[in-house]
């Protein structure tokens, strides 16, 4: 299940043009992308006078990657290649950031890029397209390291491609320096999330 997963995901992300790509999430992802940064925000600010001292220095690690200047990707197709990844997570409990681990973006036929977290027991894979002028679009899903299971996002299922919506990832994709990036998740079940991104093995 998993393989057919992947590779009908591959499949569509060499054909998948950017009104496509956005036109693929249900409205309440689509709004969920629309308001990813305020939510994300508002989750943050309580965590900025936490009294913890792991919360609030995971919390000013955010707050600082956020407010640096970003802006989109000037080439999505040079973004090929070798990354390492961490995440940032906000909850209920507090604000986590994690070590970073290896990614990759991957070409997929003439147009097509694919993003890939693929080490560490939180994974996600997913398609990396055009949407306007100020960010990339990530289209995918989330899955862990023992998952039978693949990543696919739950739009792109056919009756013989089983995906969980629960496990849909979507989100903003931006340039915050020299080979660095900023992936702000759309919020689903698991609560804001931010992937800090380094190129490099």
């Amino acid at each position: 299940m998993r393989i057919i997963i992947l590779l009908f995901t591959l499949a569509l992300c060499g054909h998948l043009h950017a009104d496509e790509l956005r036109s693929i999430l249900t409205p309440e992802d689509a709004k969920a992308l629309a308001t990813c940064e305020e939510t994300l925000s508002k989750s943050l600010e309580p965590n900025l006078a936490s009294d913890d001292p792991e919360t609030l220095k995971a919390a000013k690690d955010l707050s600082a990657l956020l407010a640096l200047p970003r802006k989109k990707p000037a080439d999505r197709l040079a973004l090929e290649g070798k990354w390492k990844v961490r995440s940032l997570q906000v909850s209920r409990y507090g604000v986590f950031t994690y070590p970073f681990f290896n990614g990759e973006f991957r070409r997929e036929g003439e147009s097509g890029l694919i993003f890939h977290k693929n080490s560490g027991s939180q994974r996600r894979m997913g398609i990396v397209g055009e949407d306007g002028e100020d960010w990339l679009l990530f289209v995918g899903g989330k899955y862990y390291n023992d998952d039978a299971q693949g990543a696919a996002y739950s739009g792109f299922q056919e009756e013989s491609v089983k995906t969980d919506p629960k496990m849909d990832s979507f989100g903003r994709l931006y340039e915050i320096g020299k080979d660095r990036l900023l992936l702000i998740f759309g919020e689903t079940t698991f609560g804001p999330e931010v992937y800090e991104l380094k190129k490099g093995k």
